[in-house]
């Protein structure tokens, strides 16, 4: 994916039932392009939700756009997400779906068009 706003972790780690991540450090500058790779049960997924701030790290921080976000909610942090499988709404179309989230923070119609 291509960031288009810098991102960093620092000494991020979360323990979480059968699996923790543990001191992940990642600094992601505007307009590079990353991937996260690993195999079934590496975290992918969780470090994920943290960017996201749908789950917070037990300690460390994250900083997106230069602001520290560790503890903002998602609604706060102007992240989009949508996981790999059944995300879609199947009676929406595409459009519709990526609608969606702008209709719940009631944008106008306008800006629905344009950013749709």
């Amino acid at each position: 994916m291509r960031w288009e706003f810098e991102l960093i972790f620092k000494n991020l780690s979360k323990d979480w039932k059968e699996f923790s991540l543990k001191n992940v450090n990642l600094e992601v500058k505007k307009g590079e392009y990353f991937v996260i790779l690993g195999p079934t049960g590496a975290e992918k997924t969780l470090l994920l939700e943290i960017i996201a701030g749908f789950y917070f790290p037990d300690r460390g921080e994250v900083r997106i756009a230069g602001q520290e976000v560790t503890n903002l909610p998602p609604e706060r942090r102007r992240i989009g997400f949508i996981y790999q499988d059944y995300s879609l709404f199947p009676h929406l179309t595409v459009e519709e779906n990526i609608e969606f989230g702008l209709k719940l923070r009631k944008a106008a119609p306008t800006d629905t068009n344009r950013k749709s």
